[in-house]
């Protein structure tokens, strides 16, 4: 063999070399990738598994929750997983608790609605004075309540109490009007007496005067300032 053809036959085993290292490199990096992957799965899993014993929920802080991820070998097995292409906004456990809180609140009006049906279904209206409790009671009663998440259940209870308030402050100022109106209407009857009212008069007196003279309207009008 002369010099040519052993360069030549070097060369062929260079490359040979170099192609069998870069298909170990490509392997080892897809084995590397897909070993990332299933630990990001096994990572949402756990997320999944928080929600379902009602752990995790629309409501829920990274800062609440981190002592309970942490504990999980599935949180350590994320930590330290490098950025790749489109996992680059979703490969560390933050990110993915981030992400799965989002999608939870998301829900929240579809699953309000439903709160909301099952609500009208069993004839309950939230008051003033409804606990959560007694809410969540009738909300778990129903078969549709097994795909709500817990915080936004709570969260339409809020919105659903905040209503029950402002309606109760709007029958409270109804009632401060027909008051107001009731009293400028008896003080109207008061002042058009006749004879005129003394300022040492009693009550009673007055009374008994103002029947002798209007006793239906008095009588009604006594009725409603009473009420």
């Amino acid at each position: 063999m002369d010099k040519e053809d052993a360069l030549i036959c070097f060369e062929e085993h260079i490359r040979a070399l170099e192609k069998e290292e870069d298909e170990e490199k490509q392997k080892t990096l897809l084995r590397e990738r897909r070993r990332q992957r299933k630990n990001r799965e096994s990572f949402q899993k756990f997320l999944d598994e928080l929600h379902d014993n009602g752990q995790l929920h629309s409501m829920s802080a990274w800062m609440e929750m981190y002592p309970t991820v942490s504990s999980d070998i599935r949180f350590a097995n994320m930590l330290g997983q490098p950025v790749y292409g489109v996992y680059s906004a979703g490969s560390t456990p933050l990110d993915l608790f981030k992400f799965y809180v989002e999608d939870l609140k998301a829900r929240y009006h579809d699953e309000k609605r439903i709160i909301k049906d099952i609500l009208k279904d069993k004839n309950f209206l939230v008051e003033v004075n409804t606990s959560f409790e007694d809410f969540g009671t009738v909300i778990s009663s129903d078969k549709r309540a097994t795909t709500l998440d817990a915080g936004n259940i709570k969260l339409a209870f809020n919105s659903l109490l905040e209503k029950a308030e402002a309606r109760e402050r709007e029958r409270e100022k109804e009632e401060a009007r027909k008051m107001k109106r009731k009293e400028a209407t008896f003080k109207s009857m008061l002042k058009q007496a006749t004879p005129a009212l003394e300022p040492e008069a009693t009550w009673e007196e007055s009374l008994q005067g103002l029947l002798s003279k209007q006793p239906v309207r008095v009588a009604r009008e006594h009725a409603l300032a009473k009420k």
